[in-house]
């Protein structure tokens, strides 16, 4: 089986982050057996991703992409 976890918070470090870590070993500690088990922890904040913060700034990037719209 294959998991996949997901920290979304653009945090590198924050609570969200630490709560999908742990989240991710639980998964592979409490591991039966049954079928081989493949866990990837992915981190959105690691991957350079825009998002928007509430401020009524932009990134270039985001800018570019709405001027398509």
């Amino acid at each position: 089986m294959k998991v996949v976890v997901i920290s979304a918070s653009p945090r590198k470090i924050g609570k969200t982050q630490t709560i999908m870590k742990y989240v991710a070993e639980y998964i592979l500690d409490n591991d039966s057996g049954t079928s081989p088990l493949e866990v990837k922890f992915i981190n959105l904040s690691e991957g350079g991703i825009d998002y928007y913060t509430g401020d009524g700034n932009f990134s270039d990037a985001i800018l570019k992409l709405m001027s398509g719209l």
